[in-house]
């Protein structure tokens, strides 16, 4: 609005400073007045654009990127989300044929796992317990943390794949039968020492 207002005025005193009277016929037009006239036009103009922005809405550049590739690598929850008590109180709370006393403990990377049985347990019986409790431990944390595999026929699971095992198995301190560790990862059978 400003805008045409100025050019109008503009116009207007050109009209005026050209088509003079007779009087000032054969005098150059003042160009100082023409000059006065151009500057208030522009400087009308700056203040107007000043106070009365155009309408320009930002444009969002959306910024390149890079496909990453994907791989299929299992990676196990971090040590952090697993607790190693709640599993082992719910191992203990289960029936299991021949063990008079379970413990459970996670140190340095190994999940140990130690049973108290009768002095008569059979070598095969011994080893049969040892494998149930690597298994049944493994089912159990996959009950809580499902990011954790169940065993199968050629593993323990996925617990431990991220954590050993180290399964001891005697009547007392004396007499130990099984005391075997295997390492994160790996599927391994159990022996007993009396074999």
């Amino acid at each position: 609005m400003w805008l045409l207002v100025c050019l109008v005025i503009l116009v207007m005193w050109l009209l005026y400073s050209l088509v003079r009277p007779l009087k000032y016929l054969g005098k150059r037009p003042r160009l100082k007045s023409i000059g006065i006239t151009v500057f208030l036009f522009f400087a009308i103009a700056l203040v107007n654009a000043a106070i009365n922005p155009p309408n320009v809405q930002p444009v969002y550049i959306e910024p390149k990127t890079t496909k990453v590739p994907t791989t299929t690598t299992v990676v196990p929850p971090p040590a952090a989300t697993f607790d190693v008590t709640k599993v082992a109180s719910a191992l203990k709370n289960e029936h299991i044929p021949g063990v008079r006393d379970l413990d459970v403990q996670l140190k340095d990377d190994y999940i140990v796992i130690s049973a108290t049985v009768s002095p008569t347990m059979s070598p095969d019986a011994t080893v049969d317990l040892a494998d149930t409790l690597v298994r049944r431990f493994a089912s159990i944390t996959h009950q809580y943390y499902s990011d954790y595999a169940m065993p199968d026929a050629n593993s323990y699971g996925g617990i431990f794949q991220k954590y050993g095992a180290w399964v001891i198995i005697g009547s007392d301190a004396n007499n130990v039968f099984i005391d075997r560790t295997i390492p994160a990862g790996s599927y391994l059978k159990f022996k007993d020492k009396r074999k």
